[in-house]
């Protein structure tokens, strides 16, 4: 049998798997084993309950230390995120927020080709009793959501991760052959870009009314994140920022055209298609 050493994947070359506001060590240490069952090892933990290092963690690790030791500890989902391409949110889908849904296989599929152009694929998984926030989900390309009986739904969190791990194991090993093409865009590039857009869009009279600026930005969000986008392509977006913004005003989001439908188009027609 192989030394467990050689089991690992390199930090940087395997998927991530973040886990947002882990309450108990018990979870964290059953969902590294999970990970290093089928070699993943990018552990990233976002402001764990009872902070880090955390010796429950390890007991329940059964020896998956190693993905322990190297765990990247943040405070925010953004930082977690931050150097991911492609990431997908372990959860229901909400029934408000315009993110599609697919299924672990389907998600294996995407992760293949986004890997072998030399992106890197994360996954979100949530609190153990309330889960993932919507801001949170509108922050992820897709949702993610395991097939389960829906007679009896109820799965935890180690098990949701083995089975996601199983599909983008696969999903790595088949793309390393398929390298091609320039790289994408991390999401930290594009959510500068995303950023700079809103402002511009704020200032050409889009969000209206204001008090709900902050909903229609959550919910604008995920069109603008277009999976597998090159570098070019977000700064393309930046450049043209001001040309969105004369759009805005010239389909009346500032005057007389205020209505859903309104926003509607000029979303279809100023936001970045895949």
């Amino acid at each position: 049998m192989s030394d467990r050493g050689e089991l690992i994947l390199n930090p940087g070359a395997s998927s991530a798997f973040i886990m947002v506001e882990p309450q108990l060590g018990d979870n964290i240490g059953t969902a590294a084993r999970a990970m290093l069952n089928f070699g993943l090892s990018d552990l990233r933990i976002v402001n764990p309950r009872d902070g880090w290092p955390n010796p429950k963690a390890y007991q329940f690790a059964s020896g998956a230390d190693p993905v322990l030791d190297e765990a990247k500890v943040v405070w925010t989902v953004e930082e977690a995120m931050a150097d991911l391409t492609l990431v997908y949110a372990a959860t229901a889908r909400p029934r408000y927020l315009e993110v599609r849904g697919v299924t672990p296989a389907e998600m294996a599929e995407e992760a293949r080709a986004e890997i072998a152009k030399g992106g890197k694929v994360g996954v979100l998984f949530g609190r153990e009793k309330t889960g993932l926030e919507n801001e949170d989900v509108a922050k992820a390309h897709a949702i993610v959501t395991i097939p389960v009986n829906p007679g009896f739904p109820s799965i935890n969190v180690a098990q949701s991760m083995a089975i996601i791990a199983y599909e983008l194991r696969s999903a790595q090993t088949e793309a390393r052959a398929l390298r091609e093409g320039d790289p994408p865009a991390s999401l930290d590039i594009f959510e500068g870009m995303i950023q700079h857009l809103f402002a511009e869009l704020e200032e050409g009279g889009y969000f209206f009314p204001p008090e709900k600026t902050p909903i229609m930005r959550r919910t604008s969000a995920p069109l603008c994140c277009a999976r597998g986008q090159p570098i070019r392509n977000a700064l393309l977006y930046a450049a043209s920022s001001r040309r969105w913004r004369w759009a805005a005003a010239r389909a009346g989001a500032r005057n007389s055209a205020r209505s859903r439908t309104g926003r509607r188009a000029l979303s279809a027609k100023c936001l970045p298609r895949t």
